[in-house]
């Protein structure tokens, strides 16, 4: 199994959670920006990095649920 073959259901129940997770380091991200945070801070960075790559296993688990487009032919 891959991302190739993972059901659609299971794709977007991954993503769902992952949204949740992403949204917080979103939030994170804003309230040390905010706080004035130095962007070379560990935290800020590992927090920054963190985002990054949550927000592309929510794209990648956003395609591996679409049926078709995005590299996959329509099953139907």
């Amino acid at each position: 199994m891959d991302s190739g073959t993972i059901p659609p259901e299971q794709a977007n129940k991954l993503r769902e959670q992952v949204a949740r997770r992403l949204r917080y380091l979103n939030r994170l991200c804003e309230r040390c920006q905010r706080l004035g945070w130095p962007v070379d801070d560990p935290i800020a960075v590992a927090a920054q990095r963190a985002r990054a790559m949550m927000q592309d296993l929510h794209t990648a688990a956003h395609y591996a649920g679409c049926k078709s487009g995005v590299g996959r032919e329509s099953s139907e």
